[in-house]
């Protein structure tokens, strides 16, 4: 299959199952010519992942794992390397571990916990379903702790020896409030938002104007404004 601009600029793509694999109709190569004539070289195995070579000889590895609680449904990056032509490497790998509070059920998570380690340094990222609190570790051991709400949005964030930051939202899940420290010391940011929403989720007292042939309003809404006190 090609592709030619109104230029002249053509790229070729072209794609063939994979004869050696036990599942072809998810396995396939492909090539993608650009009008420069460079081509990128992608081999996708649904066995063995994803190898992909770049125009510059770099080449990407990936693989999947299927998650714990979703199984193949939810697949993530469990390994990963990149090699360039000149021998600079990349090794990457993550694995996730899973409490349930009822086996079989995927939304009865009590914890979750997830290592990456990149070029042999590993850091992780455990999340406790009774706290709300998501907790990483770097490879250095320094810890930072994030606090999130029921909706997923995060209230609190501490890290080591610096001053904690808490969040306030609005019934919108706008930001409305951070501070940051403790008595004396804290530090308040506040956002306004200049335009209110009616009840249907319309703007109120808004009414779009079109340009001609175009679907784009002559103003979108406004960013929020905010103070420091």
């Amino acid at each position: 299959m090609g592709l030619t601009t109104a230029m002249g600029r053509k790229t070729a793509y072209v794609t063939e199952p994979l004869s050696s694999s036990s599942n072809s109709s998810s396995s396939n190569h492909r090539v993608i010519t650009d009008p420069s004539d460079l081509k990128i070289d992608k081999t996708v195995d649904s066995l063995r992942g994803i190898k992909m070579t770049a125009p510059d000889g770099t080449v990407t590895q990936t693989s999947k794992y299927s998650d714990p609680r979703f199984g193949s449904q939810s697949p993530y990056t469990g390994n990963a390397s990149v090699k360039t032509p000149s021998g600079l490497t990349y090794s990457g790998s993550s694995s996730r571990s899973v409490s349930l509070k009822e086996s079989g059920n995927p939304l009865s998570l009590t914890s979750m916990t997830q290592s990456t380690t990149v070029n042999s340094r590993t850091s992780t990222s455990t999340y406790d379903a009774a706290t709300h609190k998501i907790t990483d570790k770097s490879p250095a051991g320094r810890l930072s702790i994030a606090t999130v709400d029921d909706r997923g949005r995060v209230v609190l964030e501490e890290a080591g020896g610096l001053a904690p930051t808490s969040y306030a939202y609005d019934d919108r899940g706008r930001l409305t409030e951070a501070k940051t420290g403790t008595g004396d010391s804290t530090r308040t940011t506040t956002y306004t938002y200049a335009r209110t929403y009616n009840s249907f989720g319309e703007l109120a007292g808004y009414k779009a104007n079109y340009l001609p042939n175009y679907n784009t309003p002559k103003s979108g809404s406004p960013p929020p404004t905010c103070a420091t006190t």
